[in-house]
């Protein structure tokens, strides 16, 4: 799920649950693999990919409608976690580690499809020294958590 000022409800653009387009949502698949070292420490691996999109064409806003913007990009994500359940419940746990996402943000004009980036939308052509995103990014996640049975 996506929310932004693209597409929504016939009110200004917000990123609240109201600008949410049904017709825009779309899939996210996954999958994973965790090998137990020992009773209180794991290895994570995980897969996901995720497919994001937006267009005004779906509003009943009339200044967005005449906007007419639309963008669709794949997420692909990786990661490798170290779990930790320390004591005998296994209900306390953390889990630190690393993952790597890739996105190259797309939109169509008529049947032509263009690569968002090329084009400077965040402003890098128009800010002196402003340097293109990348297609990818990487994260440090940590958790610390304790599970309710």
């Amino acid at each position: 799920m996506f929310l932004s000022d693209l597409g929504g409800r016939p009110t200004i653009g917000t990123n609240r649950p109201q600008d949410l387009n049904i017709q825009t949502m779309r899939y996210s698949l996954g999958t994973g693999l965790k090998m137990s070292f020992s009773p209180c420490v794991a290895l994570r691996a995980n897969l996901t990919y995720a497919r994001v999109t937006g267009n005004d064409k779906f509003t009943q806003n009339r200044e967005r409608g005449m906007r007419n913007l639309n963008f669709f990009f794949p997420i692909i994500n990786t990661s490798l976690l170290l779990e930790f359940s320390p004591g005998e419940s296994k209900r306390l746990y953390m889990f630190a580690g690393a993952e790597v996402f890739y996105y190259e943000p797309k939109t169509y004009l008529g049947s032509s499809k263009y690569r968002s980036r090329d084009y400077g939308t965040e402003g890098q052509y128009f800010i002196p020294g402003k340097a293109p995103y990348r297609p990818t990014a990487v994260i440090f996640p940590f958790e610390l958590g304790y599970k309710i049975k």
